[in-house]
């Protein structure tokens, strides 16, 4: 039937004009007839009315309402002009409700009436108030829902008009609430792009109403509950700004409020360049002192997944000198290995932080332990770092020094860590074989080391992985994105090279995208090196943490 389906439509709006943009925090309970009696202007009457008007409602006594209202007029003649609003909403929601509950016989009795009752009411409350004031706004809102609840010809009209009283009342009006609820509206109903910018528009009237800090991190978190990031963002970025210049001498209590604000938004891809900021706030405005050894790692957790690897490694680098039993050493090791192997090209020092992490690890791999349940006490960094110090031996063609770093890694290993034991075996086979590197995996690495391969430094080729922490035995997603040179009209095809650990995955040469299963906890490494016919394109490599 034409209107099943739409009761949550109805309820939504309900709960959106349950909130007109009046609500404050903890109200005193006073009458709507108190409150219409005192008024002193149509906004005043109007929040007298919402009350009354939540009562009934709540109650689903909608025809009660009108006829309260219509005595009330008797004694009172400001209340005639918002009769039809109020009478085009209760029959709105009356409508719903009748669908909600099924009641079919007064439903088809009156429908009609009702909707008629909807149109004239909305319209005729639209024309009367001034675009300035809240009902007006909220009645182009009813009219917009209505028909398009409707499906008629007419919704866009109604959107329109709703679109140009949302610009008048923002010029005029110091209230931002029904542009939260307008906001709300559009998007119960699948319109995102248009609630992102209502949302935008009671974003910055709320502070340019000069809203308080409190009352601005409410907000803010309610967005965030809601799952509307980017607007929470605008808010907490605001907060932060509020809170450190009200901080006085309280520099603890503000880098907690920031750094806690920052932590919300910890290893969510989309939100790594906003965590930044706000780490980048808080190390400005009190010293990277002020910032304690969790949110350190996180830090350089996060640079390292928005793939800025040259702060990253800043951060790793602080993380190890200034909290030396971190318990993220490990991780802070071999990233750093990686970092300054194969994006400073500098094997030397990454040589070090691999050697760094294999030292701290010594006693597990000399004399690795397995206990009944089978779980190995090597750390997973020390099997990928003995893995990399291998590699780039065999790679500088030291393969004898290869060989001790590839047996000492399969021994500590035991019966875990098989994806790293069997990339191992293949390498030592190559060795054994007399046979080069597997030719990805030594393209990516000569383009990657090879002094004269400098020009390939990663800006035209970006690999990228999701989720930002991986789970054992779940799917991982690839993607490798390249700037392809211009080739007329002709479409430039390219292959893509993939090498390192690949999970479960062996992708094919053509493939760009690609999902793959890790069995074993750490952090690891895919490469890839982008090829079109006219050559090398560029190279890259995402490391990838495996919980």
């Amino acid at each position: 039937m034409k209107y099943l389906g739409m009761v949550v439509s109805g309820l939504l709006f309900l709960g959106a004009v349950l909130r007109i943009g009046y609500a404050q925090e903890n109200p005193p309970v006073i009458s709507w007839q108190a409150q219409l009696k005192d008024a002193k202007n149509d906004d005043q009457v109007f929040h007298a009315l919402e009350i009354l008007k939540d009562s009934c409602v709540k109650e689903h006594r909608y025809s009660e309402f009108i006829e309260i209202l219509r005595e009330e007029e008797k004694k009172n003649k400001v209340v005639s002009q918002f009769i039809p609003y109020y009478t085009a909403l209760s029959r709105y929601l009356q409508l719903k409700y009748l669908e909600e509950k099924q009641s079919w016989d007064e439903y088809f009795a009156k429908g009609n009436d009702y909707r008629e009752e909807i149109m004239v009411g909305a319209e005729k409350t639209a024309q009367v108030f001034p675009a300035k004031t809240a009902v007006s706004l909220y009645a182009r809102l009813l009219l917009w829902q209505f028909h398009r609840d409707q499906q008629d010809a007419f919704h866009e009209e109604a959107l329109d008009a709703l679109l140009q009283n949302i610009q008048e009342y923002i010029k005029n009006s110091d209230d931002p609430q029904p542009l939260k609820d307008i906001a709300d509206a559009f998007l119960a109903y699948g319109e995102k792009a248009k609630a992102n910018d209502v949302y935008k528009l009671y974003v910055d009237k709320f502070i340019a109403k000069g809203g308080t800090e409190k009352e601005i991190r409410a907000i803010a978190d309610g967005f965030y509950k809601e799952g509307n990031i980017d607007l929470s963002q605008i808010l907490y970025d605001v907060y932060a700004e509020r809170v450190i210049k009200n901080a006085g001498g309280n520099k603890e209590q503000a880098v907690e409020e920031i750094t806690g604000i920052a932590r919300l938004f910890f290893c969510k891809n989309d939100c790594l360049p906003f965590t930044e900021k706000l780490f980048d706030r808080v190390e400005k405005e009190y010293g990277k002192d002020s910032l304690q050894e969790q949110i350190v790692y996180e830090r350089a957790f996060n640079l390292c997944r928005s793939r800025d690897f040259l702060k990253a490694k800043d951060m790793y680098l602080d993380l190890l000198k200034r909290f030396p039993e971190t318990t993220h050493a490990d991780e802070a090791n071999f990233k750093l290995g990686m970092i300054y192997t194969y994006v400073l090209r500098d094997a030397k020092t990454g040589k070090f932080f691999f050697e760094n992490q294999v030292k701290k690890d010594r006693a597990a791999f000399e004399q690795p332990v397995q206990d009944p349940a089978g779980v190995q006490r090597i750390s997973p960094m020390t099997i990928a770092s003995l893995y990399q110090l291998g590699l780039l031996s065999q790679w500088e063609e030291k393969n004898e020094k290869a060989k001790e770093y590839y047996a000492k890694l399969v021994t500590a290993a035991g019966l875990n860590f098989q994806d790293r034991v069997a990339l191992t075996k293949e390498r030592l086979n190559e060795i054994e074989g007399n046979k080069p590197l597997e030719y990805n995996l030594k393209t990516f690495m000569d383009l990657s080391l090879k002094e004269e391969d400098q020009s390939f430094d990663m800006s035209k080729a970006d690999l990228r992985s999701s989720p930002c922490r991986s789970m054992k035995d779940k799917e991982t997603s690839v993607s490798a994105v390249s700037v392809v040179p211009q080739s007329g009209c002709m479409q430039v095809e390219v292959q893509y090279l993939w090498s390192g650990n690949l999970g479960s995955a062996q992708p094919a040469s053509e493939t760009a995208n690609f999902s793959t299963v890790y069995s074993q906890p750490g952090t690891t490494e895919i490469n890839v090196v982008v090829v079109s016919s006219s050559g090398f394109i560029d190279r890259s490599f995402d490391l990838i943490d495996v919980e």
